[in-house]
């Protein structure tokens, strides 16, 4: 789209899109993860295992703004009223 010479606004709502379309992927991966590998760790009996999935849980909600406190929350939080 720059190649071709679009308006910018139509490239920032494409980049939107697909950032909406990415982060969709993420909260199914995720949601998937928790009702497989987690629940399977949960119920295995095996403590050590319940912890590293529970601890890798945690790191990624640490590490990535799948609780919606991204980059585009923190700078709607700190945008002047």
């Amino acid at each position: 789209m720059v190649d071709e010479g679009r308006y910018c606004i139509d490239i920032l709502l494409q980049i939107a899109a697909i950032q909406g379309a990415l982060s969709e992927i993420g909260r199914v991966v995720l949601s998937n993860h928790v009702q497989t590998c987690l629940a399977d760790a949960l119920k295995s009996g095996n403590a050590r295992e319940r912890r590293a999935k529970v601890d890798e849980v945690l790191g990624l909600f640490s590490r990535c703004s799948v609780t919606g406190a991204g980059p585009v929350a923190r700078r709607r939080a700190a945008r002047p009223q």
